[in-house]
Order: structure tokens, then sequence, then C-alpha cells
């Protein structure tokens, strides 16, 4: 563990490590992650109790709405003509948005909906078409997810 010359802590390798084996496996336990970078458990739940504290890391379930058959989900593009943050506080608020970036390109913000049926997610599109600044949307129905950030292997992950 580092500190920065601002006193805010910045993670070593040894952190960017654990960080990457609970990429893979968000159960491992602290046993687990001393074997495998060769520090104490004690070293290890202190290192981990900071980087929840700080803000690097949170430890989730994260389920699967689809196999769950609880939501299906769509990615929305919005393009917005005014305050791009404001529209993007409205839309935070949304419960069926989970996922949410302000970015550059043809859109101004692109969101994740999870949605029961089409008539529920017409409903979030007209909701969303009828916030102030919102110009345009376009939607993007997942089919079948192939690939997913939560399932990366930690080796191929890099800080």
């Amino acid at each position: 563990m580092t500190k920065a010359t601002n006193h805010e802590y910045v993670p070593d390798e040894v952190d960017h490590q654990l960080i990457r084996i609970l990429t893979n496996d968000g159960r491992a336990s602290y046993r687990e992650l001393a074997q495998y970078v060769s520090l104490s458990e004690t070293r290890i739940r202190v290192r981990m109790q900071r980087l929840i504290r700080e803000g690097y890391i949170r430890i989730v379930a994260i389920p699967n709405l689809i196999k769950l058959n609880a939501a299906q989900i769509a990615m929305l593009g919005i393009q917005v003509s005014g305050n791009i943050e404001k529209v993007a506080d409205i839309l935070a608020e949304y419960e069926q948005i989970t996922f949410l970036t302000i970015c550059a390109g043809n859109y101004e913000i692109i969101v994740e909906v999870a949605y029961h049926n089409t008539n529920s997610l017409l409903e979030i599109i007209q909701k969303i078409r009828s916030i102030p600044d919102v110009k345009n949307t376009d939607s993007f129905v997942y089919l079948k997810t192939s690939k997913s950030l939560y399932s990366a292997d930690p080796g191929i992950m890099s800080f």
C-alpha cells in the first residue's frame, strides 16, 4: 500500500493483484488471497478493508437478470441538446436504469435498462424522451450476451 503526496491512498501492485483475483472470484477468502500474494491473512484483511473504505472496490453479487427470468436488457443511446449532466442526474434516479455513462460519439449518454416486456420498455423510452433537453433515443435490445467484464479472467486485466 502506498500513499500519494496529498495523503490520498494509492493502490500498489499487491492491491491490483487482489482486485484482479476478486474480479474473477468475488468470494475468494482472505486465506486464498493471502496464499496467492504471499502475505498473511491479517495483512490481506487490512488491505481489503482499505480498498473498500477508499471506494476502489465493492464486493457485491451481480444477478443475471435474464437467467433469472426477472428482466430483459436493452441499451439506449440518448442524444442531449442541453445540459448533459442534468439529464444524467434525472436518469440516474430511474430504477429501471442499471448502468449510465456520459460519453463521446453519436450519443451524449448511454444507459442500460432492465424491463419485463415490450410495453415496459416503451414506457421507459417515452419517459426518457419526455425529459427536457433529450433530443433523440435509439434502442438496442440485447438478444444474447457473449461476454461481460464481470466474468473476465483476471490475467487479462491490467492496471
